[in-house]
């Protein structure tokens, strides 16, 4: 994508340049996958504190995520040394008890008229 950019220079350059340019990457594991090859390309944690931040700009530019979310991605990045995209976070949900099904619309309407109560507004 951007393999042409070899030094953070070109990097700031390129800042300056597209200013009010807007970008968006497609899917979550080409991004990525993006910012995991540009952080080992550049050696992110062996830079300046001048150079990283030129190169979060460039990744917050890029990406259109917001600052604190690329510093997360910095740090996983530096703790794993890759980035992983995760599942999402409803992995563990319950079971569903009752369904939509007339079994369970017989049951709760024969519940209902042994209590004389009605479950709720309209039973069927």
């Amino acid at each position: 994508m951007d393999q042409k950019i070899k030094t953070v220079g070109d990097l700031e350059k390129f800042l300056e340049a597209s200013q009010d340019l807007d970008f968006r990457q497609t899917d979550r594991k080409t991004t990525y996958a993006w910012v995991d090859e540009l952080l080992k390309r550049f050696n992110y944690h062996a830079e300046s504190k001048k150079r990283k931040g030129i190169l979060k700009r460039y990744v917050v530019k890029l990406t259109c995520y917001s600052d604190r979310q690329v510093k997360r991605l910095i740090k996983e990045h530096n703790w794993f040394g890759k980035l992983r995209v995760k599942k999402s976070c409803y992995r563990n949900r319950f079971s569903k008890t009752y369904t939509s099904s007339r079994a369970n619309q017989a049951i709760f309407a024969s519940i209902a008229s042994i209590r004389a109560i009605l479950a709720s507004k309209k039973v069927f």
